[in-house]
């Protein structure tokens, strides 16, 4: 089965390759040939999120799409930046911008003000209509679709902390201040990718989308 994922972002492409490795599934980015596809990111929530980039890319190909929602959530922030994590210090901004803006906002916040999260949502659209549901994933209403395409979706959260500084040269977005709670003393940018798909929102979202496509029929 092609499976076309909603992003052109690289380094969530590669993480989502990763962890459907070995199953008979071929993955590539929607922007491979659409490299216009950017669908505005209009939400609520993460699940409002998942579902507007899984349709458009659906809407694009016609085959089996998966698109993620995801984001930082700050306790001493009110939860920002949520579902804004990419919009955080302005459309225009860099990871680098990002993480600056956001350890400037937090610079006199200390103690259970700095515990956050990342929150991520899962939405595919596949061509599995009948398919046995697994623990952890539920059907989503998705207006437009046609047999026998359906659409299903899971989530992720790893618990940590925002530290005083940028730290790590791997992954991507706010990594490198993220202080995940499974790895003391190191932050998310330090950890080598195979351990952080192990306990990572995306990691744990992708994990039991790959265990429900395991578990059904593949076309």
């Amino acid at each position: 089965m092609e499976l076309i994922v909603a992003t052109g972002n690289r380094g969530k492409l590669k993480e989502i390759k990763a962890v459907l490795d070995g199953l008979n599934v071929s993955v590539q980015s929607v922007t491979e040939t659409f490299p216009d596809f950017d669908p505005e990111e209009t939400g609520e929530t993460f699940l409002d999120n998942a579902v507007l980039k899984a349709l458009a890319a659906f809407e694009r190909v016609g085959k089996g799409v998966v698109a993620d929602d995801s984001g930082l959530c700050v306790v001493g922030l009110g939860l920002e930046p949520g579902v804004r994590s990419a919009r955080y210090a302005g459309d225009d901004a860099d990871d680098d911008q990002r993480m600056d803006f956001l350890l400037h906002k937090m610079e006199d916040m200390n103690g259970q003000d700095r515990v956050a999260w990342f929150a991520c949502r899962l939405v595919a659209i596949l061509p599995l209509k009948g398919a046995d549901l697994i623990e952890g994933v539920e059907f989503v209403e998705v207006p437009g679709l046609g047999d026998p395409f359906v659409a299903v979706t899971t989530e992720g959260r790893l618990m940590g902390r925002i530290g005083h500084e940028k730290r790590g040269e791997h992954g991507f977005g706010y990594d490198p201040v993220f202080l995940p709670d499974p790895f003391p003393g190191v932050s998310l940018a330090e950890v080598p990718l195979a351990d952080k798909n192990k306990v990572s929102h995306r990691g744990v979202a992708f994990r039991r989308f790959r265990e429900f496509l395991e578990s059904t029929r593949l076309p």
